[in-house]
C-alpha cells in the first residue's frame, strides 16, 4: 500500500470493535481492546502499526463510545449480533483493497508486514491450531484481505453466513471462509501466522498471555526471540497434543470420504477452530515486503 492514497482513493483499513465482549466481563474497567499488553493498549498498537508500516488512517468499526474516544476514524455498525454482520455493515466503506484487522488482536511487525504484503484477491490470515508461543487452545483468524473485483463474492458470503447464524449457527469468520472455499476454490488463500499473534477472549487468556508479551513489544529481537523460546517451552506440548488431534480428525474425515467408512471413534477436540483439511496441506507462504 502506497502511504497517503489508502483512505480517500483507493485502500481501506477497517478494525472490527463491535463485539460484546461477553467473556471479558469488563475486566480492567475498560474494553478488551483497550487492555495493555506490554504496556500499550492493544487497539493503540494496531493503529500505530498501520500509520508506521503503511501510511493509512484506519477506521474502528465500534458501538463503545469508549473506544472512539482513541480513535482516529470511527465508524458505527447499525447491526453487530456476529462479527460476520458487522463486516457487511461496512460495505459501503470498502475500497480497492480492503483490509480487515481485529480489535483484540496484538500483531507482531512481522504479522502486520505479512498482511499488508500478500497480494492475492481474497486471503484469510490466522492460526490453523493450538499457539506454540501464547497458550491458546483454539486456532484464530487475525485479518482479512480482498480486493474490489471479489467484494461481491464476500458480500455473498458474508449474506449467506448470517442467515445460517439466524438459524443456529454461530456467526464467526471460521464459517465465511469454509463457505468462501466451497464457492471461491483456489480463489480463496489462508496464509498462516505462527508467532506472537493472538487474540484473547477472557480475563484468564489475557493473565496467562500479559506478563510474556512485555518482552514482546522490545524494540530487540534478541529479547523477543527469547520470549518466543520460552513460550514454546511453555505451551510447545500442549499445543502440539492439540495439533496432533486435529490433525487425526482431518485424517479420519479424509478416509470417510475417500473409502466410506465411519471413524472408528469419535474425538473430543479442544476447538473446531481450524480450517478443513489445514493439517493435511502444505503452509502457504509469501515473502515480507522490504522496508
Amino acid at each position: 500500500m502506497a502511504a497517503g492514497v489508502c483512505w480517500a482513493d483507493s485502500d481501506v483499513v477497517l478494525i472490527l470493535c463491535a463485539g460484546d465482549g461477553a467473556r471479558w466481563k469488563n475486566y480492567l474497567g475498560v474494553p478488551k481492546q483497550l487492555a495493555p499488553l506490554g504496556g500499550v493498549p492493544v487497539l493503540k498498537r494496531s493503529i500505530e502499526l498501520v500509520r508506521e508500516l503503511t501510511g493509512c488512517v484506519p477506521v474502528v468499526v465500534t458501538a463503545d463510545e469508549r473506544l472512539s474516544q482513541s480513535a482516529p476514524r470511527v465508524f458505527y455498525p447499525a447491526r453487530r449480533r456476529w462479527i460476520v454482520e458487522t463486516l457487511a455493515g461496512t460495505a459501503n466503506l470498502w475500497g480497492q483493497r480492503t483490509v480487515v484487522l481485529l480489535g483484540d488482536v496484538f500483531y507482531s511487525r512481522e504479522a502486520m508486514r505479512a498482511i499488508f504484503g500478500f497480494q492475492r484477491d481474497l486471503v484469510f490470515f490466522g492460526r490453523a491450531g493450538a499457539s506454540f508461543i501464547s497458550g491458546k487452545r483454539y486456532g484464530e483468524i487475525f485479518a482479512i484481505t480482498f480486493t474490489a473485483p471479489v467484494a461481491w463474492l464476500v458480500l455473498r458470503g458474508l449474506e449467506n453466513v448470517i442467515h445460517q447464524a439466524e438459524h443456529g449457527a454461530r456467526g464467526k469468520l471460521w464459517e465465511l471462509l469454509w463457505y468462501l472455499r466451497a464457492v471461491g476454490g483456489s480463489l480463496v488463500t489462508f496464509h498462516r501466522i505462527e508467532d506472537e499473534t493472538d487474540d484473547f477472549d477472557s480475563p484468564a487468556d489475557y493473565r496467562r498471555m500479559a506478563w510474556l508479551y512485555q518482552a514482546f513489544v522490545s524494540e530487540k529481537e534478541s529479547i523477543r526471540t527469547v520470549a518466543r523460546i520460552v513460550g514454546l517451552l511453555l505451551f510447545g506440548p500442549h499445543a502440539a497434543w492439540h495439533r496432533w488431534k486435529q490433525w487425526r480428525a482431518d485424517w479420519q474425515k479424509t478416509q470417510q470420504a475417500r473409502y466410506g467408512t465411519p471413524a472408528r471413534s469419535p474425538l473430543r477436540l479442544a476447538g473446531y477452530h481450524h480450517p478443513p483439511g489445514a493439517f493435511l496441506c502444505p503452509s502457504q507462504h509469501v515473502p515480507w515486503p522490504t522496508e
